[in-house]
């Protein structure tokens, strides 16, 4: 169907009849269109499907993911907040939302985790220039309460 889907990936969670077909065709070509990115992950952490903003982000094909298991192909993950938070929607199949630091490139990204049945879709996006924005804010507060010696409204909230 694509290069950025595992063969047969969500014909396992759609169903294998001509409808889901279309579903599954339409949903690809429309989340291939998304900025943010979009990754889909089995049971067993094996990538399904990644969109092209998420071959990006990982500055990976998506042919060097597909079946590959997450935690092997990205091994900084272990022991962090995100790999609990993944281990954590998987399991009790609740959505969350967690915003994670790249400190080696330092940027910022927001990741809506959300459990889809025997798998586990995640939406990743770049949130870099509006957390510089909110640092540059800050400062200039913190800037203006200093020479004013005189707390900010912000503050004062």
């Amino acid at each position: 169907m694509t290069k950025h889907l595992a063969k047969d990936a969500f014909s396992k969670l759609l169903g294998n009849t001509p409808d889901a077909a279309t579903v599954v065709a339409t949903m690809i070509a429309s989340l291939q269109k998304f900025h943010d990115a979009i990754v889909i992950v089995d049971a067993k952490w094996n990538f399904l499907y990644l969109n092209a903003a998420a071959t990006h982000y990982l500055r990976r094909e998506a042919d060097q993911l597909i079946g590959r298991n997450l935690w092997r192909m990205f091994p900084r993950l272990a022991d962090t907040a995100s790999e609990q938070t993944y281990r954590e929607a998987m399991t009790d199949k609740k959505p969350r939302t967690i915003i994670e630091h790249h400190a080696a490139r330092d940027l910022w990204y927001w990741v809506g985790v959300y459990p889809m049945p025997d798998a586990l879709l995640l939406h990743v996006r770049d949130i870099t220039d509006q957390r510089r924005a909110e640092s540059l804010n800050d400062r200039l507060l913190q800037s203006l309460e200093t020479r004013l010696d005189v707390p900010t409204r912000r503050k004062a909230l």
